[in-house]
């Protein structure tokens, strides 16, 4: 997770594991994000990792002893009884810790969660709150129900006008929301084939039992799934709540649900923030749902968050040069240098231009070629010499082949056989160019180099 600049995590399902790696994060004994963990699940249903109960009593002494045993949040599912579940909310409130989670749409509802103030996960009850009392189907798609074809009828039905009443009330109970879209966009909406599990680039930390164990879910459910045109309308409509519940003024958080099929840690995060985007969001606003928005709802805003001056990097701190704007197979990249090295992001986050065919950018006069005046022929010229030898996906070739390049552009040979063109892609020439041209960059973009520890050359 350090690696893809996550520095802050909530685990949902909590595990006494988990407590003894929040203490030695926090002691700083393991090198690890600062840990946040919800309670093992309560459930009225026999299920694993959880707290199984189906009476006012089970219930609070359930909450008691989470609260007890420390940890941060108690986590509610599905399957659990009206009056167990305002007996789970009403001792939360006495104990003082907050109830997050699932609001199952055939128990407890949203109207139900919103009035408890609950901090809703995956937008659960919202499809079944747009049903009209006249639609003929009472039940929709969320959460677990939609495994059942049947219930993929409702999508017709919904009453996209009811929309944004429903992000009023959200933001009037409870302002923060997670919607994992990514989970539900790629695996219920778009569908994973066997081609998209292989084509993750995390997939190799799983063992191949639980690569098989998913595969086999996603065929089962892809044999008797409901035609792409509901599934599309479905995508739509999530993206849609997301939206009028942000410009409601809601806090929407980004979550991975991981390792739900199979979205690993930290990458997913990433796809997350793509998908915000693709909601509606403002680049700037999925950034905040991976960095403010988690900060303020944890209560460390004071401290992280935000980039100001004696504040500690947060969440996606890191992360934002990181951060990547295409899926599996998605959007061809472009090259980017990031201080001394080289990082991969979508044309669509920055404001990068690609290169050609031949390995040059494909760039105006006023960009990144400088001022108007070296445009002319004696600087396009040498331009073009520079960039001969360049690999043809856009990185810089062996310094070899820039040795070529001299020699079939017949420039002057220098001392040590260094060529104006291999001087000039020598790393701490770009460095020193770059900080010419943008002193006040953000760190790790170009011309403001990455801190000392990192490698100088590029790529």
């Amino acid at each position: 997770m350090l690696a893809h600049g996550v520095t802050t995590i909530r685990l949902m399902t909590g595990t006494p594991e988990q407590l003894v790696l929040r203490r030695k994060s926090a002691n700083q004994e393991i090198l690890a994000p600062a840990i946040y963990a919800a309670s093992p699940q309560f459930t009225g249903r026999k299920s694993t990792n959880a707290h199984v109960v189906t009476t006012e009593l089970e219930a609070r002494d359930a909450v008691r002893k989470s609260k007890q045993d420390g940890y941060d949040f108690i986590k509610v599912t599905t399957f659990l009884k009206p009056e167990v579940y305002e007996a789970i909310v009403d001792e939360a409130n006495k104990q003082n810790i907050r109830v997050v989670g699932h609001a199952d749409s055939r128990s407890v509802g949203l109207m139900r969660a919103l009035k408890a103030r609950q901090q809703i996960e995956h937008l659960d009850s919202y499809l079944e709150a747009l049903l009209p009392e006249t639609a003929p189907v009472k039940g929709s798609v969320s959460d677990i129900y939609l495994y059942n074809p049947k219930n993929w009828e409702s999508i017709d039905y919904l009453d996209e006008s009811k929309i944004p009443e429903l992000a009023r009330l959200t933001v009037a109970a409870n302002p923060y929301v997670t919607p994992t879209l990514h989970l539900f966009k790629f695996t219920f909406g778009k569908g994973r084939t066997e081609e998209s599990f292989k084509a993750q680039p995390d997939l190799r930390f799983y063992p191949q039992k639980i690569v098989d164990l998913w595969m086999g879910v996603s065929k089962k459910y892809l044999a008797t799934a409901a035609p792409i045109e509901k599934r599309e309308k479905y995508i739509a409509i999530r993206n849609k709540i997301v939206k009028a519940i942000h410009e409601a003024g809601g806090r929407v958080m980004a979550g991975s649900d991981t390792p739900e099929w199979l979205l690993l840690y930290g990458h997913t995060l990433h796809l997350e923030l793509v998908d915000l985007r693709d909601a509606g969001l403002s680049n700037y606003a999925a950034l905040e749902a991976a960095t403010r928005n988690p900060a303020l709802f944890l209560g460390t805003a004071n401290s992280t968050g935000t980039i100001e001056k004696g504040k500690r990097i947060g969440s996606a701190g890191d992360g934002q040069r990181d951060t990547p704007g295409f899926g599996y197979g998605g959007e061809k990249p472009v090259e980017l240098a990031i201080g001394n090295r080289c990082g991969r992001l979508s044309s669509s986050h920055w404001p990068v231009q690609p290169r050609s065919a031949g390995g040059a950018r494909s760039t105006s006069a006023d960009t990144a070629s400088g001022p108007a005046h070296r445009s002319s022929r004696r600087h396009r010229a040498r331009r073009d010499r520079r960039a001969t030898g360049r690999a043809s996906e856009g990185y810089p070739a062996p310094w070899r082949s820039l040795d070529k390049s001299c020699a079939r552009s017949g420039t002057r040979s220098r001392p040590r056989g260094i060529c104006r063109a291999r001087r000039g892609f020598r790393p701490a020439n770009i460095a020193r160019r770059q900080r010419a041209r943008h002193q006040d960059a953000p760190i790790g973009m170009p011309g403001n180099p990455l801190p000392p520890g990192h490698s100088r050359r590029p790529g």
